[in-house]
């Protein structure tokens, strides 16, 4: 049977199209960043006009690899490249407050914690570096060397850090702190899983915390957490690798996961795993490299790499329409 909302219509828009290679895309409740080789291109977040384009000094062959703004620090953003380099800089001042070295492979993923007091980023090695602001200064907290392969995406929720990747298993590290003020990251849990997991998205419904994760199989898994994870539902949703999810927030509605399934189509799922709603919008030659979905703008923005006339270009879609769902 299909789900009444699928017989509702999102509009799908072009918001940019460049020339070049682009990995992520970020936002916050002022601005949108998306990053195209060693550039960002910073857009208002409410009007979508872009503010303007910051080029890093970094060369042409170091691309952007993954960003995300500081929470309660709204003109920050910290990005990592593909030599292991991790920049924060001041996106309205077009400057940079610090250099993050000592990685020695490609960043694959970059996350604030909620408070912003911590950031983390992990690599094609297999460590995760987590980072803290003392009096101004980002000091290495934590090295964690737990993994031995690519990891993907680590992301926070609250103390929490959950990583995932070529290991087949995501791992789930708790902060503690000992009677001497130390901090240790200790594993919490260890959800084995039959592939990649590429990316992951957290939903918080009352005191009841679930994780999704998607896969290289095209799967979909939803972890709950009451007094400990456990894994809800693994089900497969797509023909072909699914490589980014978010949490997707609706007017009076419970929140819901988003992802791009079968290369091109928006696909809603509740975290019961319900299919909550589907719409086409991609064409055969893009392929899906990013999604996020900005509460501030009511909308879902979506990066895909194309082909124009066999150069690379990077195009940036924006889907309006969530508010009709109230």
């Amino acid at each position: 049977m299909v789900p009444e909302t699928e017989k509702k219509t999102l509009l799908v828009e072009t918001l940019c199209e460049k020339e070049g290679e682009g990995w992520f895309m970020c936002s916050n409740e002022h601005y949108l960043a998306v990053g195209v080789d060693t550039s960002l291109l910073i857009y208002h977040i409410d009007t979508l006009e872009l503010l303007r384009t910051i080029s890093t000094d970094h060369p042409s062959e170091t691309r952007i690899r993954r960003g995300e703004f500081r929470p309660g620090f709204p003109t920050v953003i910290g990005i990592g490249y593909f030599n292991g380099l991790c920049d924060i800089i001041d996106v309205d001042k077009e400057k940079l407050i610090q250099r993050l070295e000592g990685a020695e492979s490609e960043i694959k993923s970059v996350s604030f914690s909620p408070s912003g007091e911590r950031l983390s980023f992990s690599t094609r090695d297999g460590s995760v570096w987590i980072w803290k602001e003392t009096e101004g200064e980002w000091e290495i907290e934590e090295i964690i060397e737990y993994s031995e392969n690519d990891v993907k995406t680590a992301i926070w929720s609250e103390d929490t850090l959950v990583t995932m990747g070529y290991s087949n298993e995501t791992v789930i590290y708790q902060r503690w702190e000992d009677e001497m003020c130390e901090v240790k990251w200790e594993i919490d849990a260890i959800l084995k899983t039959t592939c990649t997991h590429w990316d992951g998205a957290f939903i918080h419904d009352g005191p009841s915390t679930y994780l999704g994760t998607v896969t290289q199989d095209g799967s979909l898994a939803i972890y709950h957490k009451e007094s400990t994870w456990k894994e809800q539902l693994t089900q497969s949703i797509s023909f072909y690798p699914v490589i980014a999810i978010c949490q997707v927030s609706l007017p009076h509605s419970q929140d819901v996961f988003g992802m791009i399934t079968n290369r091109n189509t928006l696909s809603l799922y509740s975290t019961s795993g319900s299919l909550f709603f589907k719409q086409i919008v991609a064409s055969p030659e893009e392929e899906p490299i990013d999604l996020l979905f900005s509460k501030k703008a009511s909308s879902l923005f979506i990066l895909f790499f194309s082909y124009v006339q066999r150069k690379r270009s990077v195009r940036v879609k924006v889907v309006r329409g969530l508010g009709q769902w109230v």
